[in-house]
């Protein structure tokens, strides 16, 4: 027999619902004991809802089971009622009716996830597991996996097929960077500093329309947050086609990502304190009209030079060459 632990997830619960008995199930966010009245607010992976009891409208057994659940992080499971409440925090709150600890606390949680006290990066990375509670780690998780989405479903409707490069190359993929060596059997191997060379050799074999989402390995030792040693590259490849229609694509794929981060993550964005505009077109430039550009806002820059990385054009610095 299957036991479903919810029947919701925080996020689709709403006012309109009053009445309704869910189950939830998450953590422990919050916990706040004011004498006759207790609060647990609950967290799952869509966000937060707030379960109260009152004394004297509670069963008394599950007031005092509210009391006993005193450290936050307890995974529980609650049902109860939805209770439309103005002056809750969503315009609801739930009135429990059964609540079980599924796993308590068992060992001092390493930082406070709810961000009143700031935890070092040092300290978040190694206990990743516990970070990956954070509210704010989770959003961008989201918006990672929307954009992710986003790209592969306009893509494939532009009739792009999906596929998979290796990760292990016996040479490098393309010049300008360090590989990370491997030890494959009796031969030395690298991770692949990019997919480029299997995606062409895909286009030349006929597939014509290929992408790939693919972890790519940098050997560059670095103290910026502009380099990192292991990215996801996503990537297409087209044959019969020039250049134009390439940056025709890319464009339509860049807007489609933003638009649609911006409607399906807007409490991500809140979150964060990102607020995104959606353009409506990417304007593209040739390179002599760049130069052109350049020079009228101040910059030397001779036809023919390269955008250097490192170099500052305007506000912002130009991390790789464009040739």
């Amino acid at each position: 027999m299957n036991v479903m632990m919810r029947s919701h997830y925080a996020s689709e619960i709403s006012p309109a619902m009053d009445g309704q008995t869910v189950e939830l199930a998450g953590w422990a966010h919050e916990i706040r004991n004011l004498g006759k009245l207790r609060f647990i607010v609950l967290r799952d992976r869509s966000g937060l809802v707030q379960v109260t009891a009152k004394k004297g409208v509670a069963s008394e057994e599950i007031f005092e089971e509210m009391g006993k659940i005193t450290v936050k992080e307890t995974l529980l499971r609650i049902e109860g009622k939805v209770k439309a409440e103005k002056q809750a925090p969503k315009g609801f709150e739930i009135v429990p009716l059964k609540i079980e600890v599924l796993n308590p606390v068992t060992e001092t949680i390493p930082f406070e996830l709810t961000g009143k006290v700031p935890a070092e990066i040092d300290v978040r990375l190694d206990n990743r597991f516990v970070d990956l509670r954070r509210l704010e780690t989770q959003a961008i998780f989201k918006i990672r996996s929307e954009m992710l989405r986003i790209f592969r479903e306009v893509l494939l409707a532009k009739k792009f097929q999906e596929m998979t490069p290796p990760c292990i190359v016996a040479a490098a993929t393309e010049g300008g960077t360090d590989l990370f060596e491997v030890q494959y059997f009796e031969k030395k191997a690298y991770l692949a500093q990019s997919p480029q060379l299997y995606k062409q050799l895909a286009v030349i074999g006929g597939m014509d329309r290929v992408f790939m989402t693919s972890p790519v390995f940098r050997a560059e030792k670095h103290n910026t947050t502009a380099h990192l040693n292991e990215i996801l590259q996503m990537d297409i490849e087209m044959g019969f086609a020039d250049h134009n229609e390439v940056m025709d694509i890319l464009g339509e794929v860049l807007i489609a990502v933003i638009k649609g981060v911006k409607e399906n993550c807007p409490e991500e964005l809140k979150l964060l304190g990102q607020e995104l505009k959606v353009p409506k077109e990417v304007r593209k430039h040739t390179y002599s009209e760049i130069v052109e550009l350049l020079n009228k806002k101040g910059e030397k820059i001779e036809w023919g030079e390269d955008f250097a990385a490192g170099r500052t054009y305007g506000s912002a610095p130009c991390s790789r060459g464009t040739g």
